[in-house]
């Protein structure tokens, strides 16, 4: 299955406006001249970004006057799929944006650094086994915990020989 994340913390440093009430998440432009931009449905839980939602009481903002890149778009609506934007823009669901049709999609590093993951350690070791007391030492290092404890520690620090 595919969804649309949308950035709450970039919205709030480019002053959106997000009221989540009654099962409705309703995004509004920043002040002075706010304007409600989009209202997202609580779908089992969660708010859903969907292209076949309208409603009839939707204020617009019309916030461009030129012509607006697809890559353009893609940042400042939270790094929404190109695809999803477009289909966005010609179903009405987005409007007051002139969107630049022809205008191609450029590598954005934050979506890629966001998608990036980290192999699995190995199950087993790969470098020779301790032959003797003190040949290899391993460390692990947890925290910071949730509290701290009595004497204000809020990591612990775990080393094992792995001859013994």
């Amino acid at each position: 299955f595919s969804f649309t994340l949308i950035s709450v913390s970039q919205m709030d440093q480019n002053r959106f406006g997000i009221k989540m009430d009654g099962g409705i998440c309703t995004i509004t432009t920043p002040e002075p001249n706010s304007h409600i931009i989009g209202h997202i449905p609580e779908v089992q839980g969660l708010y859903c970004v969907s292209l076949a939602t309208k409603h009839a009481h939707t204020e617009h903002a019309h916030l461009s006057s030129t012509k607006i890149s697809i890559s353009d778009l893609h940042c400042q609506m939270g790094h929404i799929n190109h695809e999803t934007l477009q289909q966005m823009v010609k179903d009405g669901v987005v409007t007051g944006m002139d969107l630049d049709l022809s205008s191609k999609p450029d590598f954005c590093p934050t979506c890629i650094s966001a998608k990036a993951a980290r192999l699995p350690f190995p199950k087993m070791s790969t470098s020779d086994c301790a032959k003797a007391y003190g040949d290899k030492i391993i460390a692990d290092l947890w925290g910071p915990a949730q509290s701290a404890s009595i004497k204000g520690k809020e990591y612990y620090l775990c080393f094992q020989d792995q001859f013994t």
